[in-house]
């Protein structure tokens, strides 16, 4: 799966729900090696694509996928880097977290996706 094509369609208002949906997918997977090498250079940037999407006017779909990517990503980030644990903690948890918050949609959606472990279980 092509990070490009993740982020391109993530940052374009047209293509974002299948970026998400990619998202989603790639951090599903079990993390390897390679994965752990991708979150590692592109955590910031998603976790701060994130904060926007779920900020913004996003469709109920956007919504729930930006809440279970944020989960999908904060769950992986845990296993990796010290550095990168600390960068997401004090950079954009507090962000997510108010951004969840304040979003127009169930805010109990992410606390769901912790117990279905699958994407395609929730679209």
């Amino acid at each position: 799966m092509a990070i490009t094509d993740i982020n391109t369609s993530i940052d374009n208002a047209k293509c974002r729900q299948r970026g998400l949906i990619k998202l989603a997918i790639l951090l599903e997977d079990p993390m390897t090696r390679a994965n752990a090498h991708l979150l590692e250079e592109n955590a910031d940037y998603w976790l701060k694509t994130l904060v926007q999407t779920l900020e913004g006017h996003a469709t109920s779909v956007h919504m729930k996928l930006a809440h279970y990517c944020f989960y999908l990503l904060i769950q992986n980030t845990v296993c990796l880097s010290a550095e990168l644990t600390r960068r997401v903690s004090t950079s954009h948890v507090e962000k997510c977290v108010n951004a969840l918050i304040n979003s127009n949609d169930q805010v109990t959606f992410i606390f769901e996706s912790i117990h279905s472990n699958s994407i395609h279980s929730n679209f």
